[in-house]
């Protein structure tokens, strides 16, 4: 297991205030930001050009009862593990809506506490022992929290870190060689948010599903998109 320092440094997109991180490893994938601005460059081509853009407080004042809207970065590595399906999807549907996230204008008030979210959800649940082996603590193991439902019903994704030296300080609590559950997946509630002002975004890449003015579905970084189309059989 990769530790999450070391992918800080592979891939973080850091501006002069690094105010944008990304980390991932090789089955799940986890994008947000840290900061309240983004001074990110806008590539010479935009490959979303030729889509519906709106605005954060447009969200929820289409005209069609039920509709997407997705917020996005064109310079977001994991926004391009999915761009071509949604640029297909946004082409053959005309309730496709996109926000760019890095807009100072689309950012919301509110700034999601990924800190407490992990704090909650982060945990030891073994360790490796001396001969190399994974042993789980009672009534723990990593099959535990593949179908996990968080307070809002939302099934929740969790990374499993061995901890290395580097990891500790992410670990309160743990030591070397520690098994920790890792939380991928924001906790809101979004069923209660109906205006843009009380809006929270936990990252880009993320698709929402908005049935008669109410956020019904919505999708966290490539993983969870690409699980919807694979749904959608595409």
């Amino acid at each position: 297991m990769k530790n999450r320092k070391r992918l800080l440094k592979t891939v973080g997109l850091l501006t002069a205030a690094t105010v944008m991180t990304v980390s991932f490893n090789a089955e799940n994938v986890l994008a947000y930001s840290t900061g309240e601005e983004a001074a990110i460059a806008v590539s010479e081509e935009d490959p979303y050009e030729n889509v519906t853009k709106i605005n954060l407080k447009d969200m929820f004042n289409q005209n069609q009862e039920d509709y997407y809207v997705y917020f996005y970065m064109v310079q977001c590595p994991f926004c391009n593990q999915v761009k071509d399906k949604m640029l297909n999807f946004a082409a053959e549907n005309d309730n496709v809506y996109f926000v760019d996230y890095a807009l100072r204008e689309n950012r919301p008030l509110q700034k999601y506490n990924w800190t407490e979210t992990r704090s909650k959800y982060n945990k030891k649940i073994g360790y490796v022992d001396s001969d190399g082996n994974k042993v789980f603590l009672p009534g723990e193991s990593e099959e535990k929290y593949q179908n996990m439902k968080n307070d809002y019903g939302k099934r929740m994704r969790f990374n499993f870190v061995t901890i290395t030296p580097e990891d500790i300080p992410a670990f309160p609590g743990s030591q070397v060689g520690d098994i920790y559950t890792d939380i991928q997946t924001p906790e809101i509630d979004y069923a209660s948010i109906t205006k843009y002002e009380d809006m929270l975004i936990a990252g880009v890449p993320a698709l929402y599903r908005i049935t008669n003015g109410k956020i019904t579905e919505f999708y966290f970084d490539s993983v969870e998109i690409e699980e919807f189309f694979n749904s959608m059989g595409r």
